[in-house]
């Protein structure tokens, strides 16, 4: 046996045909749970629109809000690949106020993918338009815990973001 097949061994053994594999199960989430999640994504991202505008104030009563939401180990891909900790996207969102008067972000088919203990999967799509650029949007996929500390809170874990083709 050659050396490709070799290394190739691994790889089919470890494959199971689609056939094999067992279906999918819906999920069902709770309408509750799936508007919580929701206003959570939209409330976050209208506390940037606000911190980019300079509309806030600067105030560090803002930005805690946001501190807040993000768990110790928070960590996002960004999409252009780049992964940052949570004082990395801190620092990052911090020195950005003020930085656009008419930046405008908004949230679109944000759904939760999977709930179990307390964890929760959602996707949707971030759109952001600046006074020097056209919108782009982006995939994200965000991680979040139901905060054990605070009744209907959330802590953001993870979120990874994909640019959305032709955005």
């Amino acid at each position: 046996m050659g050396a490709s097949a070799l290394f190739l061994t691994p790889l089919l053994v470890a494959c199971t045909p689609m056939k094999d594999r067992r279906p999918v199960q819906e999920i069902h989430v709770s309408a509750a749970l799936q508007q919580a999640v929701q206003d959570e994504i939209i409330t976050l991202h209208d506390l940037f629109q606000a911190w980019f505008r300079g509309e806030s104030g600067g105030a560090d009563a803002e930005f805690a809000r946001f501190e807040r939401a993000l768990a110790p180990g928070f960590t996002i891909v960004t999409p252009d690949g780049r992964a940052l900790d949570r004082s990395g996207i801190l620092t990052a969102v911090r020195s950005g106020y003020g930085r656009d008067s008419s930046a405008r972000i908004w949230i679109e088919s944000a759904q939760v993918r999977h709930a179990s203990d307390g964890v929760i999967v959602a996707t949707y799509e971030e759109w952001q338009q600046s006074s020097a650029e056209p919108s782009r949007g982006r995939l994200s996929t965000a991680i979040l815990q139901e905060d054990p500390a605070t009744a209907g809170a959330f802590l953001w874990l993870h979120v990874h973001e994909t640019w959305l083709p032709d955005s």
